[in-house]
């Protein structure tokens, strides 16, 4: 069964034009999530919950920030981007009840952000 699953989609960035979109990106491209606001940190908990919730085998397509999230939190990586996922890579998660798991992450590349 397929389906789109909006908690896995793109990170939410606080203005609508691709311009400032891309600032934005590379502005938070360094810090810390324990450094985050409310809305992306909630944005990362709603992926993460997705995530979590799997009970069974799953491809998830997602976006560099949510693999780096995922990753992350797999990991206990505190940095927003701790690996650089190429476009089309495989990365490999475990869910052990509602706890990931790094198995493998996908190949690295130089991906530009906006």
């Amino acid at each position: 069964m397929a389906g789109v699953e909006p908690a896995v989609g793109e990170v939410r960035a606080p203005v609508d034009d691709l311009a400032g979109r891309g600032a934005w990106l590379r502005s938070v491209y360094a810090e810390r999530w324990s450094e985050q606001d409310g809305g992306l940190v909630h944005w990362r908990d709603q992926l993460l919950a997705a995530l979590g919730a799997l009970e069974r085998d799953t491809v998830v397509v997602t976006h560099f920030f949510g693999i780096n999230a995922a990753v992350g939190a797999a990991s206990g990586d505190d940095r927003l981007v701790c690996f650089r996922p190429d476009n089309c890579s495989r990365t490999v998660l475990e869910n052990d009840g509602g706890r990931l798991h790094l198995v493998q992450l996908g190949a690295e590349g130089a991906t530009a952000v906006l």
